[in-house]
């Protein structure tokens, strides 16, 4: 059989093959015959005259399923299915179609150019840097905590405040004071903690968190409440500590070193047995009222999701004393107090 394709045109939605197919023991075709098909009729004429014959063809010429690439396959059913003039649609569908077939076959030269394209076009600038590497896991924020250990092994945690510097705690006293357990504390290396600058204003150190404590000078008999604000008053009597924070306020007392007293300012003595600001309160003389609140600015706060993990802060304060000082109209949620006491550092 002698078989030499002449001519393979794709026209709009059909496909115009011209060969010359010569059988060698079929009598019934001419050597100079040309076969003409539109995938619908066949046409036969003499390449030496210009008449066409056509005859209609009953069945539908089936598709050769041995065609070696499946592109192919996909793009003759694109190019069959879609109508002519489509010029725009037929182009990014059919390149759609190849990029499929592409990624599905790995063995022809098509693929293989193709692949070559994807490894071109998907570098990245970071391949291409040469700087120094970020050494911090994430930038962090204003309140976050950073731990690392220096050469000699000695662990030290920092706050950053709200100017992203950092504020260390020098003892687990104070840092429990603040917090429930270490969950949020990030560990970074050394090259990291140094990128966030150590405070160049106000106090260095955190202080134990306002109301919690009650801290007492290591060398004079001096007696201290702590407020917001890395502020300390005096409290020049025990019967007024003990108005202000009941019959078990020694629990609370902490004698501190002459390094943690210098990082507090100190402003005017507590002359009134009301509860200070910072301080959390309920009343104690109804139990069946839980509700908790928050000293700010002389006013009671409600705080209204409860103390949580303060709650061995909360003092239980007596009614009478409670309704001495009048209730804000705000309120607050923990997060809330947390915050604000925190950018009061």
């Amino acid at each position: 059989m002698r078989m030499a394709i002449l001519l393979a045109l794709f026209l709009g939605g059909n496909f115009l093959v011209a060969c010359d197919f010569a059988p060698d023991n079929d009598p019934s075709y001419n050597t100079g015959d040309t076969i003409i098909s539109d995938g619908t009729n066949v046409t036969t004429t003499d390449v030496n005259s210009d008449t066409l014959q056509t005859t209609a063809n009953d069945t539908q010429v089936p598709q050769d399923t041995t065609t070696p690439t499946d592109t192919v396959l996909q793009l003759d059913t694109y190019l069959a299915d879609t109508g002519p003039g489509d010029t725009t649609t037929t182009a990014d569908t059919s390149e759609e179609t190849f990029d499929t077939q592409m990624t599905d076959t790995s063995s022809t030269e098509d693929s293989s150019s193709y692949e070559d394209t994807q490894v071109t076009d998907t570098s990245s600038e970071e391949d291409s840097y040469t700087g120094p590497v970020w050494p911090c896991p994430k930038e962090f924020q204003p309140g976050d905590l950073l731990h690392t250990s220096i050469p000699a092994g000695d662990a030290y945690i920092y706050l950053l405040d709200k100017n992203s510097e950092r504020m260390m705690i020098p003892q687990l006293g104070i840092f429990n004071s603040w917090y429930s357990d270490f969950l949020g504390v990030n560990s970074v290396p050394v090259e990291c903690l140094t990128l966030y600058p150590l405070r160049s204003q106000g106090p260095v150190l955190v202080g134990y968190r306002p109301g919690s404590r009650i801290i007492q000078d290591p060398v004079a008999p001096q007696t201290y409440v702590i407020l917001p604000g890395s502020l300390i008053a005096e409290v020049n009597s025990e019967e007024l500590i003990k108005s202000i924070y009941g019959d078990s306020w020694h629990n609370r007392l902490v004698v501190v070193d002459d390094v943690t007293l210098a990082n507090y300012m100190v402003t005017d003595p507590i002359t009134e047995p009301l509860p200070h600001d910072g301080m959390l309160v309920r009343n104690r003389d109804m139990l069946q009222d839980e509700r908790v609140w928050y000293v700010k600015d002389g006013q009671l706060v409600e705080i209204l999701d409860g103390a949580g993990f303060w709650q061995n802060d909360v003092v239980a304060t007596p009614e009478a004393t409670l309704n001495q000082m009048p209730v804000s109209t705000e309120t607050m949620t923990l997060e809330d107090v947390i915050n604000e006491l925190r950018e009061q550092l």
